[in-house]
């Protein structure tokens, strides 16, 4: 029964995951801003949610991990930034 109860929890979650990220395109196009400044909106929102997360809940980084998986992330993390907001760029020279 335990069980049940946390996989209903999980499914619950996922879907309102699903609804919230899904919906972000239509709430995107209603904004007077262009694809660049959502995108950096929504990269700096993200970091600063999750940032209060780890305040709130009072968790620590896991200790056993090695600093070089947290420099990949931080990479990883950066290098999608940089995709995303180059992606929405404007293009000036488009033939």
């Amino acid at each position: 029964m335990r069980t049940k109860i946390a996989s209903m929890k999980y499914l619950l979650c996922f879907i309102a995951a699903v609804m919230m990220f899904g919906s972000s395109g239509i709430v995107a196009s209603t904004l007077p801003l262009s694809a660049f400044e959502v995108c950096l909106m929504r990269l700096i929102i993200g970091a600063l949610s999750m940032g209060l997360i780890f305040v709130v809940t009072r968790q620590r980084l896991p200790r056993h991990v090695g600093r070089r998986q947290y420099l990949f992330v931080a990479l990883s993390g950066a290098c999608l930034g940089l995709a995303m907001m180059t992606i929405s760029l404007p293009t000036a020279y488009s033939a």
